[in-house]
């Protein structure tokens, strides 16, 4: 936040990372997939993505979010 003088209080924009946390109640509900399908927009929005690690729990609509752009 920064002080304008003006008694009021402006933001400055946030120049850092943003953390994205996919909850999920049970094993199964879409967290990883959502997390592929969110990562694959960004690629096309030409935002640079690394995955450090996927478990793809051999299911096969994860499984085809897996590609060279993310690992």
């Amino acid at each position: 936040m920064v002080d304008r003088g003006n008694g009021a209080l402006e933001y400055e924009e946030n120049k850092q990372g943003k953390l994205r946390i996919y909850f999920g109640y049970a094993a199964g509900v879409g967290k990883t997939y959502a997390m592929l399908k969110d990562a694959h927009e960004a690629i096309k929005e030409g935002v640079d993505v690394v995955a450090g690690y996927i478990e793809p729990h051999d299911r096969p609509g994860t499984s085809a979010l897996l590609d060279e752009n993310l690992v």
